[in-house]
């Protein structure tokens, strides 16, 4: 499973940032891949469910 959310974030502040990252989270599965813009970054809650795997790639974490 992959997301890709490339560019999209960076224009809109950080609560709803924060809001997109947290539903993305229920909608993978263990393992599943999240691919960011470069100037992007998960913040808030989903931190802790979404390891780093690369300046722009996030795992989903239980796999």
């Amino acid at each position: 499973d992959v997301i890709f959310c490339r560019n999209v974030v960076i224009y809109f502040d950080d609560a709803t940032q924060e809001r997109v990252w947290r539903r993305f989270t229920p909608l993978m599965t263990p393992g599943a891949t999240l691919y960011i813009g470069h100037s992007e970054r998960v913040s808030g809650p989903a931190t802790s469910q979404l390891q780093t795997a690369g300046l722009t790639t996030y795992r989903l974490g239980g796999a």
